[in-house]
């Protein structure tokens, strides 16, 4: 069982993935650069009651780098 869980490649594309390595692994936000999304960044759904599953996390995580393009879309920015 603990091999089943700690088996990162099974857990990544597992039809009922568990939190491992997600929680385990968490980057914590100490740079806090409003152009790049930590993983912290990536649970923010959850604060607005939005159920996010293990996969969508993970999913999450994998297409990061285009939502950062996003966020530095100059024509998004809001001003002051």
């Amino acid at each position: 069982m603990v091999h089943e869980y700690t088996d990162v490649e099974r857990i990544l594309t597992a039809s009922a993935p568990y939190a491992y390595p997600a929680y385990d692994t968490y980057d914590d936000a100490a740079n806090n650069d409003p152009l790049s999304l930590t993983d912290a960044d990536l649970l923010a759904p959850v604060l607005l009651n939005v159920r996010l599953s293990v996969r969508s996390y993970y999913r999450l995580q994998r297409i990061r780098s285009r939502l950062e393009t996003g966020l530095r879309n100059s024509r998004l920015r809001w001003r002051r």
